[in-house]
């Protein structure tokens, strides 16, 4: 099961990159089709990065909530929450360069330490499922 879970996260990962790379390489010539201004390309980029560390992070989540860790789950989200809230308003503070980092840095953090409990979850599970019954 341990590898199952990897390999999942490592697709939607990797097929989430594909599709990110393909948007990265035809966003200009989106944005002239349909007169947006160049100006908004790196928020584009940004929001896109989040995008994805979101979906993984849901991923993660899945998993949690399958193994029926929904304390665990919960605080993760509101680590999210917080992390968001905090992050997002010194983005904004910083200005209108810096829009869209709070999203994806605050994602990135609660991914990475999503990572880390999935993979003490993973662990433990023989433990649990065998030794405990």
């Amino acid at each position: 099961m341990i590898d199952v879970v990897r390999h999942s996260i490592h697709e939607i990962l990797m097929i989430q990159g594909i599709i990110d790379i393909i948007l990265f390489l035809t966003a200009p010539k989106v944005f002239d089709f349909l007169h947006i201004p160049q100006l908004y390309l790196g928020l584009l980029y940004i929001l896109t990065i989040g995008a994805m560390l979101q979906i993984a992070f849901m991923s993660v989540l899945a998993i949690l909530y399958y193994l029926d860790r929904k304390k665990v789950a919960m605080w993760l989200c509101v680590m999210f929450f917080i992390g968001n809230t905090v992050l997002t308003l010194v983005s904004i503070d910083l200005g209108p360069a810096y829009f869209g980092y709070g999203y994806t840095v605050s994602l990135l953090i609660v991914f990475i330490a999503s990572l880390a409990v999935i993979r003490n979850e993973m662990d433990r599970l023989d433990y649990e499922t065998f030794m405990l019954q």
